[in-house]
């Protein structure tokens, strides 16, 4: 696909899904009706060196949200691309995770700031809200954009209105225990 000139969109998420979603993840299948992945929705998870695969099912219950609520086309079917590739670009969205410290390569820095500076979509995620990817993910991107550090969306910001206005969400356990709070708080991008 072209990718169009405009400022790179960096997500760095900490997720957020219910109890209860989480205890019905695994009774769920998530399964393609058909292999197509023409005119859906697809999502290319990232590979480093480090431990990038997390747990399977976050990623298809995000997904799944989505379809439900915007009634767009999805693609359940991972598909793993690793960030010092040129197939890199063959990806409208990235989704990038992990539980612990990683360091990218001058190649793989290289990529993603070509990729995000040409219009493409970073979505990275703490899994279970760990502090190690965190930390690597914000030193990593200030490395890749020359220091310039991750700054949070305002509230208003339209993405936190768009396919519906998200107000609250409930921290995932290891979050909630940080946090020091059951209750639910304003998301954070």
């Amino acid at each position: 696909p072209a990718l169009t000139h405009s400022l790179p969109i960096v997500m760095a998420y900490t997720y957020t899904e219910a109890n209860t979603a989480t205890r019905l993840s695994g009774a769920i299948a998530f399964k393609d009706a058909d292999k197509k992945s023409s005119g859906k929705f697809v999502i290319v998870q990232a590979t480093y060196k480090g431990l990038w695969h997390t747990r399977d099912d976050g990623l298809s219950m995000l997904l799944h949200a989505f379809n439900k609520r915007t009634g767009t086309p999805v693609k359940f079917e991972r598909q793993h691309t690793p960030l010092d590739t040129e197939r890199l670009f063959d990806a409208p969205f990235i989704y990038l995770t992990g539980h612990e410290e990683f360091t990218l390569s001058a190649k793989e820095r290289d990529n993603l700031k070509r990729y995000l500076t040409r219009g493409g979509v970073l979505f990275a995620e703490a899994c279970c809200g760990r502090k190690g990817f965190d930390r690597s993910f914000r030193r990593e991107m200030a490395q890749t954009f020359n220091g310039t550090a991750l700054k949070r969306l305002p509230s208003a910001h339209p993405i936190f209105r768009f396919p519906q206005k998200v107000v609250q969400v409930t921290p995932r356990p290891g979050l909630a225990a940080r946090m020091k709070t059951r209750a639910k708080v304003k998301p954070t991008l």
